[in-house]
């Protein structure tokens, strides 16, 4: 616990599927409960369209808002893609075997939307400095 303590950023990724969700959601409470104090991002894999990842976002999100009493910012969404599991069967990664799939435009744009977020952030302490006073605090 105290590992996730130090953070910074935390990502939780979920698919559109409810138990998914629920399980995203389990994650969630207990790391809040626990005082995991990070900035808590969301992905939505395998959504059947970007429509459909923002959707399940935000209800997420407005569930987190009333129960929870925080926020969680949507990173992305990683739609479906059949290219992943060809990839998979030919044991190269996808974003390499299909650099302009949906799943690959999904992960660059995840990646860029992160960078830009936290590159933006001024991070006073450093992980390793805070995972240290929280030993030291013990």
């Amino acid at each position: 616990m105290l590992f996730l303590k130090a953070m910074d950023d935390m990502v939780l990724i979920t698919t559109p599927e409810p138990t998914s969700i629920t399980d995203c959601y389990a994650a969630l409470k207990f790391l809040h409960l626990y005082g995991v104090n990070a900035s808590f991002k969301m992905v939505v894999n395998k959504s059947l369209s970007i429509k459909e990842g923002v959707n399940t976002y935000e209800r997420f999100n407005q569930a987190v808002k009333q129960f929870l009493k925080c926020s969680i910012e949507l990173l992305g969404t990683i739609e479906e893609d059949r290219c992943v599991s060809h990839s998979v069967n030919s044991q190269v990664p996808f974003i390499l075997q299909y650099p302009k799939g949906s799943a690959s435009q999904g992960i660059k744009n995840i990646v860029n939307q992160y960078a830009t977020s936290s590159s933006t952030r001024n991070h006073s302490v450093g992980f390793v400095a805070k995972l240290k006073k929280l030993f030291l605090e013990r």
